[in-house]
């Protein structure tokens, strides 16, 4: 079973539907926390979202929270702009209880043997919160691997460079 949160177009969930269809591979309700009803930023609706974890214990849990109040664009416009700052530093202090319930869970799930994946940009500041403490002694149960972030590149939604057409990438952290 996969379970998507803050699945935003539910790229996974779509790409698990269409082509392992075949093999039956179960999917959760994904869950957008602005579009759906159940804001993962207030207790409740953390609440809601374990709730659905416990019932369907999802082989793989996916985190792709909201990136762009940790933008490196949002640190450009509080150095710019009269008041940004203060705006940008009291929303970022309210999502860092929902940054430490994605850690609480990525943590409970892995050590669960399931799978926990966190996604955001390479350059996010949310990488830069305590929140991710909670994960350094982390290992996984089957592999003694232990819990970490990778770089990838994703494409930036067909996005492509003016001059040579190349697809833009867009450097991703996952954990």
């Amino acid at each position: 079973v996969l379970l998507e949160l803050f699945a935003g177009s539910m790229v996974l969930t779509a790409t698990a539907t269409s082509l392992f269809g075949a093999i039956n591979l179960n999917v959760s309700e994904p869950d957008e926390y602005e579009r759906d009803g159940n804001d993962l930023t207030t207790p409740s609706g953390r609440s809601q979202a374990e709730a659905v974890i416990e019932r369907d214990d999802p082989y793989c849990t996916s985190f792709a929270f909201m990136c762009g109040i940790w933008s490196p664009a949002q640190n450009i416009s509080m150095a710019s702009t009269e008041g940004r700052e203060a705006k940008v530093l009291e929303e970022r202090q309210r999502l860092l209880p929902m940054l430490r319930w994605i850690a609480k869970m990525a943590k409970y799930r892995t050590e669960k043997g399931r799978i926990a994946l966190i996604e955001n940009s390479w350059w996010s500041k949310a990488w830069q919160q305590d929140a991710w403490t909670l994960l350094e002694d982390v290992e996984d149960p089957k592999t003694g691997e232990p819990f970490g972030f990778i770089r990838t590149d994703q494409c930036m939604f067909g996005q492509r460079d003016a001059d040579t057409g190349e697809l833009n990438q867009a450097a991703t952290a996952w954990a």
